[in-house]
């Protein structure tokens, strides 16, 4: 009885003496995520803000460069662009992010003030085991800054200038960071009551505010400014925002049945990251219109579970809000986007216990974590496993193959383009996307980019021939054109099916044929029809 009493409050204590609990913890979930990423093969999202990162010339250029048709902030980027002056090649993408998630895991063990057994069993729900663990993308450090704001933060002594300083990083990873990050500023900077005390008011009753109150406003103002003016993207972006605002009940059905699904994530794990998931529940039949309903009582037991600090409660609610305007008005959200619900959850549970220091503790928060965790955990476990059995992007392989065989000496013409530059990120060889006409590693996702077009590419290869012995065609699908008459096209490559579909490369060497064209041949191809313009 004695030893149960002890384990039982080991598991429940909020605080630890030392850090080798957090120590422990965090070093076997850093060999857990280390053979996550040896399984996962990174996709096109993840290696795509690695080779930005790694081909702009200093920190201006990241700046205002290229980075900017990325819809994205610079915080993610510039990390990436100071890794790749260490070790350039592009294995240093998941070292990277290994560290970064480690490094998150153990301030949330170290810091959180939650129960023990609860900071253990989050680090396997999905988001912090996979989503933003195994997957290498800017939320990652986002969530670590979060987690940063969260630990620095106590009541009796509000640091101001370095918690400014932080929600400024916080807001420079991505937009959801952004928004994040001013639910904690709204939070940090109205806390302290004593300025609308009278002894808080000079001899002409104006507020006397505290200089590190703002220098931390003025550190947090200045950095949103900064990453608002470096992030909005150029006019001819394909991620230039646009605005719709056609609010009614449908959309606030589909918003809460999306908070749903991403605070239980139940999809089935083939179709990564599109704007669509399975929801916990349609199993067994039930409608979207269901989810929507469950969705807002669910969220409005999370607001009550936060009542006893009201700020906080009114915080999450704004944030949720907040997250919903911008994913039905501007951008249309996948599960990686809605997972910031959960963050910010973390994060206002976390400051809700620090203000309730010494006070009953939030049950219903624990016992919705629980329940939340549960799904979390399952979703967490499945998803490592099929990356594991299945093949997420075949790019590793075809770099490889490319590599052993020499290929990439030769000119090469990659499409889809977006689908093909994975693998010239990893070759560090620049490519030819017939959809831009431009030869580059990343592509920009500009509104200049034509359709894919066969008979394009066919005519680009032929041209290229007049300057090489041979070409490679690196395609994403099948059915090439066909091959004018004095040339020849051998697949030497069919990559695996991946998680990824587009992903899944054949390569093709096209060279002139020993056989020579009949004189009354017409011309090798006919000139390529313009296709559309891809939309905004």
């Amino acid at each position: 009885m004695r030893m149960w009493n002890a384990l039982r409050r080991a598991l429940w204590a909020q605080s630890d003496r030392g850090p080798w609990f957090a120590l422990l913890a965090t070093a076997l979930f850093g060999a857990v995520q280390v053979v996550g990423h040896i399984d996962h093969e990174p996709w096109k999202d993840e290696l795509h803000c690695y080779g930005v990162g790694r081909s702009a010339s200093g920190l201006m250029d990241l700046l205002t460069g290229e980075r900017r048709y990325e819809g994205h902030p610079f915080m993610w980027y510039l990390l990436l662009h100071l890794a790749s002056r260490v070790h350039r090649d592009w294995i240093t993408l998941p070292v990277v992010a290994t560290a970064v998630v480690t490094l998150a895991a153990y301030v949330w063990l170290r810091y959180a003030r939650v129960p023990r057994l609860l900071r253990v069993a989050i680090l396997g729900s999905y988001y912090l085991l996979y989503e933003y663990g195994v997957l290498s993308r800017s939320y990652t450090l986002g969530m670590l800054l979060v987690f940063v704001f969260c630990a620095l933060y106590h009541p009796l002594r509000i640091r101001y200038v370095a918690s400014g300083f932080v929600l400024f990083l916080i807001a420079a990873t991505s937009l959801y960071g952004t928004l994040i990050a001013g639910m904690l500023a709204l939070f940090l900077f109205t806390h302290d009551i004593r300025l609308l005390a009278p002894d808080a008011r000079d001899d002409r009753g104006r507020v006397a505010l505290p200089l590190g109150w703002t220098a931390g406003v003025a550190i947090f103002g200045a950095g949103l400014a900064l990453t608002a003016l470096t992030t909005i993207p150029p006019g001819d972006s394909m991620y230039a925002p646009g605005w719709s605002f056609d609010f009614s009940f449908e959309t606030l059905k589909t918003d809460f049945g999306n908070y749903w699904g991403a605070l239980l994530p139940f999809h089935n794990l083939t179709d990564w990251n599109w704007l669509y998931i399975d929801y916990l529940g349609s199993p067994w039949g039930l409608t979207f219109g269901w989810f929507g309903l469950f969705g807002f009582v669910y969220f409005l037991a999370w607001v009550w579970s936060l009542r006893k600090v009201p700020m906080l409660a009114g915080v999450y609610a704004l944030g949720v809000f907040a997250m919903m305007a911008v994913q039905h008005g501007i951008y249309p959200a996948a599960l990686r986007h809605r997972g910031h619900y959960f963050i910010l959850l973390l994060a206002c549970i976390w400051l809700h216990e620090v203000e309730r220091r010494g006070k009953p503790r939030a049950y219903l928060a624990y016992a919705l974590l629980v329940g939340t965790l549960c799904v979390q955990t399952v979703t967490g476990v499945v998803a490592m496993r099929t990356d594991h059995v299945g093949v997420f992007s075949d790019a590793v392989a075809a770099a490889k193959f490319m590599r052993e065989q020499n290929l990439a000496r030769y000119p090469v013409i990659g499409s889809t383009d977006h689908a093909a530059s994975p693998i010239a990120i990893m070759l560090d060889r620049a490519f030819l996307f017939q959809e831009t006409g431009e030869t580059s590693q990343v592509v920009l996702e500009h509104n200049r980019r034509q359709a894919p077009n066969p008979l394009a590419i066919m005519a680009m290869g032929v041209e290229l021939l007049t300057r090489s012995e041979k070409v490679i065609l690196l395609l994403g699908y099948d059915n090439p054109a066909p091959v004018p008459p004095g040339y020849a096209l051998k697949l030497v490559y069919r990559g695996m099916p991946a998680l990824m579909y587009d992903e899944s490369y054949r390569i093709y060497e096209l060279t002139r044929s020993d056989t020579p064209p009949p004189q009354a041949a017409a011309d090798p191809v006919q000139p390529p029809q313009a296709p559309p313009a891809v939309a905004n």
